[in-house]
């Protein structure tokens, strides 16, 4: 595994913590966020903006 895809497996997890214990405050953009990338990182394990087309 790389750095990238153990990144995203933290994400993931502190996401759905965040879900979990903060739950009557409004932390669900957050936790959505932290879950989104984390999922994208853990399943793709690497970060990339642009395509440079050649």
């Amino acid at each position: 595994m790389n750095k990238v895809r153990i990144l995203g497996i933290i994400l993931l997890i502190l996401g759905i913590i965040i879900l979990n214990y903060f739950e009557h405050k409004n932390y669900h953009l957050l936790a959505g966020i932290l879950c989104g990338a984390g999922l994208i990182w853990s399943i793709t394990g690497k970060i990339q903006f642009k395509r440079n087309a050649k």
